[in-house]
């Protein structure tokens, strides 16, 4: 369901529909019939175009992130090297909107439905078997290594080269946002104990080879035919290099319904399950949760704040059972 906050951030994104037909044309040589504006994800105008050839593409413009699309497909081009299912790219270019340069990128739209859209329709069974692909599509994603952690930038450089640096970078990130952590109702003693628990985090786990993460590995990015079979993986606009730990912990917080078991037996490493896993999944859960709260409670998305307070006032639970 889509909140206030987006439909009022997204009635600011209004690409003409001239101008979404005109890429359309060129760069695939077909005619665009039709438009449906898809208002979903916070950075880019999306919309859904169909051809009179029949044809179905996704055309996203980019609203924010700097060399968003740029990074996607490099990420994408090295998943499709390791057999992931993706979407192809028909348009990667930057062109100007009311006096901005924006990226804007074409692909095919995929075949079937979002699993998110799907799973209510599905038996247990069908869901675990879909799950089951999602974790060995994941494994395939994360056998693709990154030279650092975090963000990559456009000359292929990343934020941080080791784990300390990049743990550290964030425990001070957070400490700086005690204030919006406050503002959604959590007191001095259960902040100390959220930054107490980043700092165990970083000194009782480590991450020698960062990998390739997705950032956002949930239903709604996994597409599924009609024969049950993962078609493709969209939005890489979150990828950074972590530990594989990432995309579990951040499925988990945004999923918590959905079970883990089978997306783990169908990941290829089972070593990653093996050393304090619950633990290494609930302190990566913390550190994204504050980030996020902290996020969206500073631009005053407030039914995100309710939500995201629930979330992490149960990873706190799990974690005071571990304190020691």
């Amino acid at each position: 369901m889509v909140n206030e906050f987006l439909n009022n951030r997204h009635e600011k994104f209004n690409v003409s529909k001239d101008m979404v037909f005109n890429l359309v044309k060129d760069s695939t040589k077909l005619n665009p019939t039709k438009r449906n504006k898809i208002i979903e994800g916070y950075d880019n105008e999306v919309y859904s175009i169909e051809t009179k050839e029949g044809k179905h593409f996704i055309l996203r413009i980019n609203r924010k992130t700097e060399a968003g699309f740029e990074n996607e497909a490099w990420a994408m081009e090295q998943c499709k090297k390791s057999g992931v299912p993706l979407p192809k790219i028909f348009l990667l270019d930057t062109i100007q909107i009311d006096d901005k340069k924006v990226e804007v990128m074409l692909q095919n739209k995929l075949a079937g439905l979002s699993l998110e859209k799907l799973q209510t329709k599905l038996s247990k069974q069908e869901l675990e078997q879909i799950l089951f692909q999602a974790g060995d599509v994941l494994s395939k994603i994360h056998s693709v290594k990154a030279d650092g952690f975090y963000h990559r930038h456009r000359e292929g450089n990343w934020d941080f080269p080791s784990w300390d640096k990049f743990m550290q970078s964030t425990i001070n990130g957070r400490s700086s946002e005690r204030e919006f952590i406050f503002n959604a109702g959590f007191n001095d003693r259960e902040f100390n104990f959220m930054i107490n628990m980043l700092k165990k985090y970083k000194e009782e786990f480590s991450c020698d080879q960062p990998v390739l993460c997705h950032g956002d590995y949930s239903p709604e990015h996994i597409f599924v035919d009609n024969k049950l079979k993962i078609s493709g993986i969209i939005d890489f606009g979150m990828i950074e290099g972590n530990h594989p730990i990432h995309d579990f912990a951040y499925l988990s917080f945004q999923n918590p319904q959905l079970d883990l078991k089978p997306i783990m037996e169908g990941y290829k490493n089972k070593s990653h399950f093996e050393d304090r896993f619950n633990e290494r999944l609930n302190l990566h859960k913390l550190l994204l949760q504050m980030g996020h709260l902290a996020h969206h409670s500073k631009i005053k998305d407030y039914e995100a704040v309710k939500s995201l307070t629930l979330t992490l006032r149960k990873t706190l639970n799990f974690l005071k059972t571990i304190k020691k």
